[in-house]
């Protein structure tokens, strides 16, 4: 009888399985008066996190999702009050 080979790391995936982001959707679909805004900030939030986690950088969440928010605001033309941030 072989021994069962057991893993050595298990990934889970968070953002949008575990989390639910549809408030944050919403938010942002409201503040910009785009469907695709959410999408956007969010494709562009996880792309900046994987090269800082690759390149072993480090800024925090919070750091790197405001910056997606600048680009965001950047993109779609769409200047943010610090109450809208």
């Amino acid at each position: 009888m072989t021994t069962p080979v057991r893993p050595k790391a298990i990934v889970f995936d968070v953002n949008e399985t575990l989390l639910d982001l549809s408030s944050l959707q919403r938010a942002f679909t409201q503040t910009f008066n785009e469907q695709f805004a959410f999408k956007f900030w969010f494709s562009t939030l996880l792309q900046y996190s994987l090269v800082d986690t690759l390149t072993t950088n480090y800024h925090d969440f919070g750091q790197i999702g405001k910056a997606a928010l600048t680009m965001t605001s950047a993109y779609f033309d769409k200047p943010l009050s610090p109450d809208e941030q």
